[in-house]
């Protein structure tokens, strides 16, 4: 037979047993009959024509090994994840660093006028996410809770600051926090002499007296230049005025120079914008406009751009009231593009009666 070891080529023979050696049968297998022993085998064999050689080396022994001679293995550590943690929170926590820089950011936007309204809403949030960050590293090292407490104690002292000392966080806070009661649709008087007294407010009903103070909208400013009882000149080559006597009441509009230009209507048109008629009464009766059509009276104007710095004028018609009374003027802003009306009190010596003859 050929090995398939060793690719050598031997012969096999039966094992020999000795009297009384025989091995017990398996239970429920059956006996195996006797094997007369055949003769020995001879020691030398003599080599043959077939090229078969006796097998004179030992079947190949199969080495074992004791668990001491094994190589040891790779350890596993089933610990190596927590190890891992742990050296990953030996460092500083990241909520302790962002706090420190919003309790920063929060100190520095505050020393600017520009920037100084995120200065508390910043602190707040630093002061938050401090003390949430302190409450979940609470239990580890006492050396990681600095960060966080830090910068929430430095975002609550912005906040304390900021609320109490606003002077510490340096004058552009200060500024900042300046409230204006600036409202530029609000109605304001405005002297038209320093030296006059009780100009400043309004008289009963929101009028104002038109012998002492302007009035003022935004960048507008409203006064009375002059109110006549006398014909009016319309226009013509030959000066004419008309027949009848009317109340000529002089309104000067100034632009103060701040913003754009604006687009003065008459009162009591429709053309480009509608704008409300202008009111006048005296000693509670109200006086109705005039219409001189087909003729248009000098200083009326339908329609004019006023520019910043510059003023412009317009002319209100009424039937005339009684002489020395005082009238009550109320002119509507929507004729510059304002909210409201400006009223105004015309006391009876401001009124000039002229005997002017129709011509």
């Amino acid at each position: 037979m050929k090995c398939p070891g060793c690719a050598s080529w031997y012969t096999a023979v039966p094992e020999e047993r000795q009297p009384g050696d025989a091995r017990p049968a398996a239970s429920g297998s059956r006996p195996h009959k006797p094997v007369a022993p055949g003769p020995a085998p001879s020691a030398e064999v003599a080599p043959g024509p077939t090229g078969t050689a006796v097998a004179t080396e030992p079947p190949p022994v199969l080495t074992t090994f004791t668990p001491s001679e094994v190589a040891p293995s790779a350890e596993v550590h089933p610990d190596a994840p927590e190890a891992e943690v742990s050296s990953a929170k030996a460092g500083p926590p990241l909520v302790g660093v962002a706090v420190c820089f919003l309790a920063a950011a929060a100190l520095v936007t505050a020393s600017f006028q520009s920037t100084a309204s995120v200065a508390q809403p910043l602190a707040a949030v630093g002061l938050i996410l401090g003390t949430a960050g302190a409450l979940v590293v609470g239990g580890e090292k006492p050396a990681r809770l600095a960060l966080p407490l830090g910068g929430a104690c430095g975002s609550g002292l912005v906040l304390i600051v900021a609320w109490f000392v606003p002077s510490l966080l340096g004058p552009g806070y200060q500024v900042s926090r300046a409230r204006s009661d600036y409202d530029p649709d609000a109605v304001r008087v405005v002297p038209l002499r320093v030296a006059s007294g009780g100009s400043g407010a309004l008289e009963p009903g929101g009028y104002a007296d038109a012998s002492q103070a302007a009035l003022q909208q935004g960048y507008i400013r409203v006064r009375i230049a002059r109110a006549t009882v006398a014909p009016v000149q319309v226009v013509d080559s030959k000066k004419r005025y008309t027949k009848q006597p009317f109340l000529a009441v002089t309104v000067q509009i100034q632009h103060l120079g701040n913003g754009e230009r604006v687009r003065l209507v008459h009162w009591g048109t429709t053309g480009e914008r509608t704008v409300p008629d202008a009111v006048a009464t005296a000693n509670g009766r109200k006086l109705a406009l005039v219409n001189t059509d087909p003729d248009m009276p000098v200083g009326v104007s339908y329609g004019q751009d006023l520019f910043p710095g510059k003023s412009a004028s317009d002319l209100l018609l009424f039937d005339p009231p009684v002489a020395g009374a005082p009238v009550r003027l109320d002119l509507p802003a929507e004729a510059w593009g304002g909210h409201g009306a400006f009223r105004f009190r015309i006391p009876g010596p401001m009124v000039t009666h002229a005997n002017k003859q129709a011509r």
